[in-house]
Order: structure tokens, then C-alpha cells, then sequence
């Protein structure tokens, strides 16, 4: 699939963990998460969760989790 890709479009979240969820909760509803249009990142400027050795799936999941 990316390699059929010739563009994207990135967004770039600069909230609170909750923010992010609830953001990203919102954009996999309308189908933006699936879609495989668009990149997400999001950037914590002080943190208060710590992550070692964790990958990009296990981030989203975290994010997209139930809580």
C-alpha cells in the first residue's frame, strides 16, 4: 500500500495524552485512520507517562485503548 502512495497529509498533535486519544478516537471514526491518507504524530513537550522501547502499533494502541 505505500509504495502506491505518492502523498500524505501529516498532523501533528501537540496535546495532553487524553487529547491525543480523543483526537484520534475522533479520527478513526470518520474513517481517517484507515484510510492511510494521512500520518499522525503527536509531540508531548512535558511528559508524565515514560516510554522504553516501545513501538509506533503499541503507541497507537495505547492511545486507542479502552479505558
Amino acid at each position: 500500500m505505500l509504495s502506491d502512495m505518492t502523498s500524505c497529509l501529516v498532523i501533528v498533535i501537540c496535546a495532553s495524552p487524553d487529547t491525543v486519544r480523543e483526537i484520534l478516537l475522533a479520527a478513526e471514526e470518520i474513517g481517517m485512520i484507515a484510510s492511510g491518507e494521512y500520518v499522525f504524530f503527536s509531540i508531548e513537550l512535558f511528559t508524565r507517562y515514560v516510554y522504553y522501547n516501545v513501538t509506533a502499533h503499541e503507541l497507537v494502541h495505547h492511545f486507542l485503548k479502552d479505558k
